[in-house]
């Protein structure tokens, strides 16, 4: 996902921070936890986003709800946010900086759906496929869509592969209607 270049400019120095000091791991677990709070309060990000309320009050209550709560590079990544009138960026500095973080590790995350949770045996081959497809290490989500009827739909990043029997059933219905034959 593209993200601002104010974004991503703050994602890159956390990040750049983190390696250096060795704590990439601590930030990394902590920058996970603060996307899935303000994933669920809404209210916690109309405050940053709002221009109404002074940059007192917001460091205030960065204070208040996080100081020896996160990792301490972090709690300062936000206060900086704070104090350059940045904060209405946090949560897509946030996800800029899981993707930066992902890509100089080598990981891709996909997720698949399956209309069946396959055995374990069957997930890895289809996990190490991907990884030799795209050469990165894949960290795979199972989503379990019973509306796929068989097969597997894959979504990358920037691309799906759909082989699903539902999928496959769309393409000949479509054929048919249009004239075609299906040899």
């Amino acid at each position: 996902m593209p993200h601002s270049r104010i974004a991503r400019h703050y994602a890159e120095i956390l990040l750049e921070v983190a390696r250096q000091q060795g704590r990439l791991e601590e930030v990394s677990r902590d920058v996970a936890e603060l996307r899935e709070l303000l994933r669920q309060s809404r209210p916690l990000v109309l405050f940053f986003r709002s221009p109404l309320i002074n940059r007192d009050r917001k460091q205030a209550v960065v204070q208040e709800l996080f100081a020896g709560r996160i990792e301490e590079l972090l709690f300062r990544f936000l206060e900086v946010l704070v104090q350059k009138g940045r904060e209405a960026h946090l949560m897509e500095a946030l996800e800029a900086f899981e993707e930066l973080r992902d890509e100089a590790l080598g990981i891709l995350r996909v997720q698949l759906e399956v209309a069946v949770e396959p055995e374990a045996e069957l997930y890895e081959k289809i996990r190490s496929a991907l990884a030799t497809y795209t050469g990165r290490n894949i960290v795979a989500r199972l989503h379990v869509d019973r509306a796929l009827i068989g097969g597997l739909r894959i979504r990358l990043p920037n691309r799906v592969i759909d082989g699903s029997v539902r999928h496959q059933l769309e393409l000949i219905r479509q054929r048919l209607k249009s004239g075609y034959a299906l040899n």
